[in-house]
């Protein structure tokens, strides 16, 4: 109910930092009915829920005593439990094994075929390089003097025609020779073109050669991409049937938890009888004195909830705002109300020295009995960490034989969860 106070009072001045003043107004209202609600109990109804309390421990009593003969009937069935999983478990562990092993030597060989192709691809885009380069010096030596006299003719024919700009008397002479050098060029074009015909069909069978090494190259590009894929799916697998060996080691040691648990439980039902008194006693003064502690909760709340409220009173007066600092005002009256009846219960609490004095003296019945659950207890950790032992060698065998670099990392974890088990414990 405290805990619901405090949440209705955050909710309240959230409200209020929202503006919403009737959702404010409404959570107000709610905190003071459970405030009032929580008093009544505190004072009216203390003494009916003791009775209640008494009678409910009694009752406990002889349960105990029905549940003490119904646990070793759960110890024997939670045992065997654990027998078949665990049977399960190492079929479901070595099948595992397999699978894993079998996927990854087919992927490796699969990897190894694409690895000797692209080989092969980029020793034909050398040899293809080669054939270019030699193909290109062919066709230069072919037309190179033909070349070099067209550059020169071209350079003279534009030598002279910036001469006919700048000697317009011999402009006839030169327009005359022009045209017969330009009829040469004409010629030697045309000739560069009847000795370069030979080669169109080695030059587009050299681009078709090409085309086609690119069209390899991408089609093993994207057999590489599918592997990859297919690769990162069985990560995938691999990492859920980890958790399926995960979940099924984690059934085993619940049903392991459930048998030392109901070993405890016999102990404890041997020793409730023992402990009712004690509980009776304890839980009068741990009524008063958490009845106390609340009262100090709610006076320094209260005091905290008190200084928030002025300044934001003054706030709410200093931007204009007088309906939301009359509310303000009203809400530091109730505040204040409420502390002056919360430390005059304070004031009047009862003294309960001789409670604890004689609640000290029943717990000393106890010793002995939790000395047993000690034993108990030490004996079942000492069992468990046997068996965390056999399961970390076996392990560790495994990871000796085993050549799968996949399965060896999924071990290694294992042994390494293991391990923190042991130190934990």
């Amino acid at each position: 109910l405290e805990e619901k106070i405090k949440t209705t009072e955050l909710d309240k001045e959230k409200a209020l930092e929202a503006e919403d003043y009737l959702a404010a107004q409404k959570l107000s209202l709610q905190k003071k009915e459970m405030v009032n609600t929580m008093t009544d109990l505190q004072e009216n109804k203390l003494n009916a829920i003791y009775e209640s309390i008494q009678k409910t421990w009694k009752l406990q009593s002889n349960v105990w005593y029905q549940e003490a003969e119904c646990i070793e009937q759960f110890v024997t069935y939670h045992q065997q439990a654990k027998e078949e999983r665990f049977r399960h478990y190492n079929t479901f562990v070595e099948d595992m094994k397999r699978k894993h092993h079998e996927s990854i030597s087919r992927m490796e060989e699969r990897r190894s075929s694409l690895e000797q192709a692209k080989s092969a691809i980029v020793f034909d885009l050398d040899m293809w390089n080669q054939s270019d380069a030699d193909l290109n010096e062919r066709m230069e030596d072919v037309v190179h003097l033909e070349k070099e006299k067209k550059t020169k003719l071209e350079q003279k024919s534009k030598g002279l025609a910036d001469e006919i700009d700048q000697l317009r008397q011999r402009l006839r002479e030169l327009e005359s020779e022009n045209q017969s050098i330009q009829h040469q060029v004409q010629g030697l074009e045309s000739e560069i073109t009847t000795k370069l015909k030979p080669f169109e069909q080695e030059v587009k069978e050299h681009e078709q050669e090409l085309e086609s090494i690119h069209k390899r190259q991408e089609e093993t590009n994207e057999k590489a991409e599918m592997l990859d894929t297919e690769e990162e799916s069985l990560r995938n697998d691999m990492a859920h049937h980890k958790e399926e060996q995960d979940r099924h080691q984690h059934d085993l040691q619940s049903l392991q938890d459930n048998i030392e648990a109901a070993k405890i439980a016999q102990q404890d039902a041997q020793k409730a009888n023992t402990q009712l008194n004690i509980i009776l006693s304890d839980s009068r003064i741990y009524m008063h004195e958490q009845a106390c502690i609340q009262i100090e909760e709610s006076i320094n709340r209260l005091t905290s909830h008190l200084g928030s409220l002025e300044k934001r009173k003054q706030l709410a007066i200093q931007n204009g705002e007088f309906e939301m600092a009359a509310d303000m005002s009203n809400q530091i009256k109730n505040t204040k109300s409420t502390l002056t009846s919360l430390k005059e219960k304070k004031d009047t609490r009862d003294d309960l020295e001789a409670d604890k004095q004689r609640l000290d003296q029943e717990k000393k019945a106890l010793i002995s009995l939790q000395d047993d659950l000690i034993t108990l207890e030490t004996t079942s950790k000492e069992e468990l960490q046997v068996n965390l032992e056999g399961i970390k060698y076996t392990l560790t065998e495994i990871l000796k034989t085993n050549d799968n670099a996949e399965l060896n990392q999924v071990i290694q974890c294992e042994l390494d969860s293991i391990q923190d088990e042991l130190n934990a414990s």
